[in-house]
């Protein structure tokens, strides 16, 4: 049966992916090129990008219904690994430049390189989108490792995919936003640029504390 918060947080959890410094500053840019390359090809990459993180969901689920027997160790340890992954996020400055982000210069230029010169229509939208859900990793590390963890533990195939739909979907919206809409659009996403110190805050806080309430049940 679903617990209400988890979709919610699944989704929301996408949102701040999208928002994380590594990710947001080469969205119009992809967006942009992505549109340019055909009208669907902003949903064929948004598709490979959720099948990527749904692959990653089933083997999620799969590694929690083969530890099924520590069920309730899974919860403890999924909710500790959301809080230790909430405060990563609030402290990542002060840690040892070895455990900094990986820095987002040139990933844009990495990726075409990945797939050609330029996308071959819907089907090379999907590759890129394929592409960029392991490529983005080291950047939504936190978010996505949570997701996963909370998969992990539920242990259900259909519920776990469900969250990650969700959480792709809350990743996917930005993105359509900026490829189909307009220059005031894709200059509000930039403005919040200037806010990401506030969104890395919240992104921390509200992991911290779904960490908190799933680990403990409440």
């Amino acid at each position: 049966m679903l617990d209400l918060p988890l979709p919610i947080l699944a989704f929301l959890f996408g949102i701040l992916s999208i928002l994380t410094p590594c990710v947001l500053p080469v969205i119009p840019v992809i967006a942009a090129y992505a549109a340019k390359a055909g009208k669907f090809v902003p949903i064929a990459l948004v598709s490979g990008l959720s099948i990527s993180f749904v692959v990653m969901g089933i083997v999620a689920s799969t590694f929690g219904q083969i530890m099924s027997a520590f069920n309730d160790l899974l919860h403890h340890l999924a909710g500790l690994i959301m809080v230790i992954m909430g405060l990563y996020i609030l402290f990542e400055e002060h840690l040892s430049p070895l455990l900094m982000k990986v820095p987002s210069n040139g990933i844009f230029d990495r990726l075409r390189a990945n797939v050609g010169g330029e996308i071959n229509g819907a089907g090379g939208g999907f590759l890129l989108g394929l592409t960029l859900g392991v490529v983005w990793v080291p950047c939504i590390g936190p978010m996505l490792g949570s997701i996963l963890a909370m998969v992990a533990a539920d242990a259900e195939f259909m519920y776990g995919s469900l969250l990650l739909l969700l959480y792709s979907a809350g990743m996917a919206i930005p993105f359509l936003a900026i490829a189909y809409g307009s220059n005031a659009s894709v200059n509000r996403i930039k403005g919040l640029s200037s806010h990401l110190p506030a969104i890395k805050m919240l992104s921390g806080i509200v992991l911290i504390l779904a960490g908190i309430y799933f680990g403990l049940g409440i």
